[in-house]
């Protein structure tokens, strides 16, 4: 073992103390000291700390063990494993009291030291973490301008905590709010603000979402204060309301500049009641407080009117009404069609502040009927279209498709006639032969092309993504094409780093970069090079450089074109068929992705294939919270996404609803366990090709066998270590 774990053994009795040494050294840890007393032990720390104290309770000298441990963890930190004989619940509850990170009983065998060690190191490892994190935490609190705050959700808002940044703001010590030791912050919320707040926090909090308030306070000195607040309920797995987290920001600077604004609210109010859209404004309470010309010509409507029955002819408000999001401080846009018209309008909904202060919703109605119906005409022109160019698609495979077979035999008559040695041609009469194969050749090439085409048009091909590894997709596509680049003297070269992980189907981008190749091979000649590389700052792209002849820019943009012909004669009278562009093209938009190029008559062309940037999605599935946790912090470093699951059946439904790349499963666990969640997947063609790996703490090779039957695509053994489980990652997200 590398690095070794350094251990400090305070144990009374010799022999048991030497037989802990001998464990110690034969599990890969390195013993520091052994010492007899708690005295020994503190000073033995002080001077030379180890990562780790096995200490006995019962020692001789004035310290015992707990009394030691205690001081030995308060002043330099070292965890400490408690070893004794005894189990009594009085020896038991003192040693609670100093917060061990391990208890181990006498006699104990080198599996159980060995695990409490670990336990104990990673558990001390992941405190120093939540340290540092309070840490940073409470500088964070502390740089944030307004105060934040935790508090009940109750009549008082009764603060658990809150940062001093509210001092300022109230004019009040933070420590007064506090369990309301002195005030509640309710009791400085301006008492006409106060059930306003409240409501629209709690429809907030019923509808679990964020809420945003605005109120005032009374600061100390008497003096009015407007504050703005946000904040959100913290919910159980239970769905039970925990506490309030916010934070609460003075802006009665803002409130100031508002009031200078009520002037031209009034302006605003005429300026509506000159639009031809039709305007109001309404409350919560559905009233409409100000309705427009537009508004009360078209829809006969009245100030103090019900919208819900104006609109809707409703005696109670409209299930689909907006009002609950608007009054949340949301701005929605919706479509409503007014049946006693036959017309449809666009409605904007969005809160607006008062002059006084209030809240009130303000809709906006464009009447869109005749762009409605343009719109549906479209739709029918397009799926007319559609339908045409499906029909197309079709005929031209079809047609291929019987061309091939024909051609096939004459490309066969062809080379009996030409390889016949009984009876040979005359040269003259061999050589036309040729020209008529070489023909034949290239019109079956483009014929294979034009299936391919109209079967991935069709979707009769399907996409079959994974990770894959960029640098071996380049150099297989290049090795393909090794012997043509040879008899022209070109150079092929791969730069594409070790490691560029891509997300594509590997046949069909396989075929991409192979187009690439021997489309830049044919437009190359002697001295020249070809070259894949990854373009700086687009990690999920490969693109392909050559030094050849170069396009002409008339013909860029319609390299990629069906319809539009494009192709030219190679370096040495090479002919292509034209099709090989616009099918990589079809193949990298099925992807999600985009086929580009670059190129100057005469100074080579650069062709970008761009996919999509996929994360690896990877599920844990573990029931206990560290094994999770410590399963996270060792892929951290994979650039990967990390989703949790405490239980099989948890893990089965996500997996159903969003299937992984990956999943990392341990076998034991309560209710659904491992294995049943293994066969689960297997049933289902959406999860059946899901990769797994098993962790699990059981050694039994059956238990192995068993897992590797039901599905599993790996193995890895508990406790999870780094070189064990993250090349067993990579395998599947490369």
């Amino acid at each position: 073992m590398t690095d070794k774990k350094r251990i400090l053994v305070v144990e009374d009795e010799g022999i048991i103390a030497k037989g802990i040494k001998s464990s110690l050294e034969t599990l890969g840890y390195a013993v520091t000291s052994w010492v007899t007393t708690g005295e020994d032990a503190i000073q033995t720390v002080e001077k030379n700390p180890p990562d780790l104290v096995l200490m006995d309770i019962v020692l001789q000298g004035e310290l015992d063990g707990i009394e030691a441990a205690k001081q030995i963890y308060s002043r330099f930190a070292v965890p400490v494993v408690y070893l004794t004989a005894y189990a009594d619940e009085s020896t038991l509850e003192r040693a609670k009291v100093t917060q061990p990170f391990g208890y181990l009983l006498k006699p104990f065998e080198d599996r159980e030291l060995n695990t409490s060690i670990e336990i104990a190191l990673y558990k001390h490892q992941v405190e120093k973490k939540l340290k540092e994190s309070e840490k940073r935490f409470k500088s964070l609190v502390s740089n944030v301008p307004g105060a934040i705050y935790r508090c009940a959700n109750d009549a008082n808002w009764t603060m658990k905590f809150i940062s001093p940044a509210i001092e300022e703001l109230s004019g009040y010590p933070y420590t007064d709010f506090l369990q309301n030791r002195v005030r509640s912050y309710a009791s400085i919320m301006h008492p006409d603000d106060r059930k306003m707040a409240n409501d629209l926090a709690q429809e907030a909090l019923r509808q679990k979402e964020a809420f945003v308030l605005e109120y005032r306070i009374i600061h100390a000195d008497g003096s009015i204060r407007w504050v703005y607040e946000k904040g959100q309920g913290t919910f159980d797995d239970q769905e039970e309301l925990l506490w309030l987290d916010g934070a609460i920001f003075d802006q009665t600077d803002q409130k100031k500049a508002e009031d200078a604004l009520r002037y031209e609210h009034e302006n605003l109010i005429n300026i509506l009641g000159s639009m031809e859209d039709g305007v109001y404004i309404g409350n919560k309470d559905y009233d409409i407080e100000y309705c427009n010309a537009a508004i009360k010509k078209e829809f006969d409507a009245k100030k103090g009117n019900k919208c819900y029955s104006v609109f809707f002819g409703r005696e109670e408000p409209c299930p689909w009404c907006k009002n609950s999001e608007v009054f949340q401080g949301k701005t929605v846009r919706w479509d409503f069609q007014y049946e006693k018209n036959n017309k449809t309008y666009d409605c904007l909904d969005t809160p607006i502040r008062k002059p006084d202060g209030t809240i009130s919703k303000l809709k906006i109605l464009h009447d869109i009927t005749q762009r409605k119906r343009m719109e549906e005409e479209l739709i029918k022109a397009k799926e007319k279209a559609e339908e045409a160019t499906k029909l197309k698609d079709k005929f031209v495979s079809l047609v291929s498709h019987d061309l091939r077979s024909p051609f096939i035999s004459i490309t066969g008559f062809l080379n009996l006639l030409m390889k016949d040695e009984k009876e040979p041609l005359h040269p003259k009469h061999k050589q036309m032969l040729e020209r008529v194969q070489e023909s034949s050749n290239r019109l079956l090439t483009m014929l294979d092309e034009l299936l391919e085409i109209g079967r991935l048009q069709t979707g009769k091909i399907a996409l079959n993504p994974s990770f894959i590894d960029g640098r071996l997709a380049a150099a297989l596509a290049l090795s393909y094409m090794e012997h043509q680049a040879c008899e022209k003297g070109i150079k092929l070269s791969n730069e594409v780093l070790e490691g560029t992980r891509l997300y594509a189907d590997s046949q069909l981008f396989g075929q991409v970069l192979l187009n690439l190749v021997s489309n830049a091979i044919k437009f190359c000649g002697k001295g020249d090079t070809v070259t894949f590389f990854v373009p700086t700052g687009k990690k999920t792209s490969i693109a392909l450089r050559d030094t050849g002849t170069g396009i002409s820019d008339t013909l860029i943009p319609s390299l990629f074109a069906h319809e539009i012909k494009t192709s030219t004669s190679g370096t040495k009278g090479e002919k292509g068929t034209g099709l090989g562009l616009p099918l990589s093209h079809d193949i990298m938009k099925a992807h999600g992705g985009t086929l580009k190029a670059e190129s100057k008559k005469g100074d080579g062309s650069v062709f970008y294939a761009d996919l999509p940037h996929v994360r690896p999605k990877i599920l844990v599935v573990d029931d206990e919270e560290s094994a999770r946790f410590m399963i996270k912090e060792l892929l951290e470093d994979l650039d990967v996404e990390i989703v949790e699951a405490k239980g099989g059946a948890e893990a089965l439904k996500l997996m159903e609803k969003d299937p992984p790349h990956l999943a990392i499963l341990d076998l034991i666990m309560p209710g659904m366990d491992g294995f049943e969640l293994l066969e689960n997947l297997q049933k289902n063609p959406q999860t059946d090709n899901i990769p797994v790996v098993v962790i699990t703490s059981d050694q039994n090779v059956e238990t192995r066998q068993n897992a590797f039957q039901m599905g599993a695509s790996d193995f890895a053994a508990k406790p999870v270590l780094p070189e064990d489980l993250i090349p067993r990652v990579r395998r599947f997200i490369n």
